[in-house]
Formats: structure tokens, C-alpha cells, sequence
């Protein structure tokens, strides 16, 4: 038996087809999701992403664990706590994973016989890179039973998908940066403008049109949902 678990980073379940999305985001998601078990009421023990990813690994909520907050240098998970992937290994699982959160913590590459970093040059992570590193693993390992963690972040800030994918979700001929545009400003003036000024809004240039914005999201959706089905 194989086991490919997949993390699709900031991902909204209600911008997904089978929960009732009305926008073609998630076709290959879709698909899947109608042969198999789709749970309609799951919730995230735990925000951001590094105490959402150890609630995930450990089975237990933050306030369990301690970790209860991202790249603080006073959190550190006790090596006592259980790791999904230690248990699998050691019932004779090949473990391994494609991601990148060993740069926050130590404990994220726990359990692994194989850790693949997908960090590279470029400043985001694509779900083309992920793909890249773990087709190749994949096909030399097919004959084991296996655990495979991927991670893919296409969905988090910042929006940048490929152009083409824009156009299919943003009005053709509609100016994201016209200054008549005010769905904006309730962002920018928000208290936490600060932090995802830096690592969002900055990127994406001056845009006064939310719409754009949420295009982007949609856009990014549907590029890894076509990463997921092998384009």
C-alpha cells in the first residue's frame, strides 16, 4: 500500500467545485473528491501553518503540543511527542517528503528516510517544482510500500499565478488599478496591513479592484488543481 498525503497550503474549501463553488477552480479536485470520501465538516485545530502542520502530525491541538504560533524561536516540539511518519517508517513505510517547513523547525523532517527540500532560487514555490522533485521519487520507489508527504503552497500569499490562468476568472477589458475602484481600502487600512504588505500587496502592485484580487486566488486554485492532475 502507497500513501500520498497532500497539503494544498491556504486552500479554501468553499472556493472548491464540490463544496458548492460555482467558478471552475478545482476540476481535478472535483473528480477525486467524487470517487472517494469528501467530508463536508472539517475544521483546522490550529493557525498558521506551523502549528496547523504539527497539530496535523502529532493528532493533538496546540494547546497539547506547545506550538501554538509560526517562527517563534521559543516554541520546540519535545521529541517525545509522537511524528506520523516515525510509526509508518517503522512498520515498514518508506517515508519521504517534498516540502520546505524543516526552514521553520527541526521536527518537520522527523520520521523521514527521505526529506527532498523544494526551497530553491526563486522566492515562491511552485507546484510545478514539487512535481518535479517528486515524480522522479515516486517512479524509483513504486515497487515499496510508501508514505509521501507533498506539500504545495500555490494558494498562498502572494498571488502570482500565470496570466493565462487570470483570464479565465478576472472581466476581460476591467482595470485592476483604476483609481474609480474602492473594494480596496478596507484592506489597506486594516491592522493587519502591515505584515501582508510586505509579503502580498507589495507584489502585486497598487490594486484597487478586490475582484482582482480574489481572481488571482481562483487563478492560483486552478493552476495547482492542473499540477495535481499531471498538465
Amino acid at each position: 500500500m502507497n500513501i500520498v498525503f497532500v497539503s494544498l497550503d491556504t486552500l479554501r474549501a468553499s472556493r472548491l467545485g464540490r463544496y458548492g463553488y460555482t467558478k471552475p477552480t478545482s476540476p481535478y479536485m472535483d473528480r477525486i473528491a467524487s470517487e472517494g470520501a469528501l467530508f463536508e465538516r472539517a475544521y483546522a485545530s490550529d493557525i498558521p501553518t506551523e502549528a496547523a502542520h504539527t497539530g496535523i502530525f502529532t493528532g493533538k491541538v496546540g494547546l497539547r503540543t506547545g506550538i501554538v504560533s509560526h517562527g517563534s524561536s521559543l516554541t520546540q516540539l519535545p521529541k517525545s511527542e509522537p511524528w506520523l511518519p516515525a510509526p509508518l517508517r517503522s512498520h515498514g513505510f518508506t517515508t519521504a517528503a517534498v516540502d520546505n517547513l524543516y526552514q521553520l523547525k527541526e521536527w518537520f523532517a522527523r520520521g523521514y528516510r527521505y526529506y527532498i527540500n523544494s526551497v530553491g532560487r526563486k522566492r515562491n514555490i511552485d507546484g510545478r517544482t514539487v512535481n518535479e522533485l517528486a515524480l522522479p521519487w515516486i517512479r524509483e520507489h513504486k515497487d515499496d510500500p510508501f508514505f509521501l508527504f507533498l506539500h504545495y503552497w500555490d494558494p498562498h500569499t502572494p498571488y502570482l499565478p500565470p496570466q493565462a490562468y487570470t483570464e479565465l476568472f478576472y472581466e476581460q477589458g476591467r482595470d485592476p488599478f483604476d483609481r474609480r475602484h474602492t473594494s480596496m481600502e478596507a484592506a489597506y487600512n486594516h491592522a493587519a496591513y502591515p505584515f501582508f504588505k510586505h509579503h502580498h500587496y507589495e507584489r502585486l502592485g497598487q490594486v484597487t479592484d478586490a475582484a482582482y484580487v480574489n481572481a488571482l486566488y481562483d487563478a492560483e486554485i486552478r493552476y495547482l488543481d492542473d499540477r495535481l492532475a499531471g498538465a
